[in-house]
């Protein structure tokens, strides 16, 4: 029973370091963001005037197609910063749920690595002739 626990382990130990060691085979797929649930992307900034020959009308009227673009576009801005931070929400979620299950893995190895040495430490469980 000793050598058939010695030997489950000793391949455990053996297959896990040849994984770690192993490059992947190909590059691991990119994930996509979901698609955005804000108005289409930017929009080209107006064409403004040059300050040097325009006169008082022109620039009254490229201030104001300039200050629409500008709150449509902080407003588009503002809708990827909420998507972007609930993004980052559900990746802390999902990091902690991920650090929570190798500490779970962590302490049941460790479990059983102690049960496995209280075990073989028990007399009638040593090899005899050694």
């Amino acid at each position: 029973m000793k050598y058939l626990i010695a030997a489950a382990l000793a391949t455990m130990a053996i297959t896990a370091s040849a994984q770690a060691q192993t490059p992947p085979a190909a590059a691991a797929p990119s994930v996509q963001a979901p698609p955005s649930r804000c108005t289409a992307a930017s929009t080209p900034a107006p064409t403004l005037p040059d300050g040097a020959a325009a006169d008082a009308d022109d620039m009254a009227t490229a201030n104001t197609a300039f200050t629409a673009w500008a709150e449509g576009e902080r407003a588009k801005l503002q809708c990827r910063r909420s998507e972007v931070e609930e993004l980052r929400a559900a990746l802390a979620a999902r990091t902690a749920e991920y650090n929570s299950g190798v500490e779970s893995l962590n302490g049941a190895i460790a479990s059983w690595q102690a049960e496995v040495e209280e075990f073989n430490a028990r007399p009638q469980n040593r090899r005899r002739g050694r």
